[in-house]
């Protein structure tokens, strides 16, 4: 019983907190204060970008459930512009998951179970220097190119 409580405790810790909306100034800070962090760079008059918010929501409560401790942040391009110059982000939406400083980047199908897939091997993965990209392969198994 004591350990239900405690995780409901958590999840409203981590639903009330929600996604971080991080700028060029708040940007390092999180970053370095949160081990695991899924960011988003995302825009408002960008279609896909809605679908992922949408998908964020639905992530938060995946997140809980699975037990996995990962923050959720999001970049908007039209008002953090330098951010997104820095990051050599040429697209919308760009998915990528920061672990212990080392950036991966998602190219899969956007859906709540392929992003779940995605933080634990990111977790799991030892760091590695550059962004890479992760695909899956005929057995869904995931990968690093």
């Amino acid at each position: 019983m004591k350990d239900f409580i405690y995780l409901l405790n958590i999840s409203f810790i981590l639903i009330a907190a929600g996604t971080q909306r991080l700028t060029k100034e708040t940007y390092n800070d999180y970053i370095n204060n949160n081990r695991v962090v899924l960011l988003k760079y995302t825009t408002t008059w960008c279609t896909y970008c809605n679908i992922i918010n949408n998908l964020f929501t639905g992530l938060q409560s995946a997140l809980i459930r699975e037990n996995i401790n990962c923050a959720l942040a999001i970049v908007d391009g039209d008002e953090s512009p330098e951010l997104i110059k820095e990051h050599k982000v040429n697209y919308y939406p760009d998915v990528r998951l920061i672990v212990d400083g080392v950036v991966y980047k998602f190219t899969w199908e956007h859906n709540v179970d392929n992003l779940i897939k995605f933080i634990k091997h990111g977790i799991d993965t030892n760091p590695i220097k550059d962004i890479k990209q992760f695909t899956a392969d005929t057995s869904s198994a995931l990968k690093v190119l």
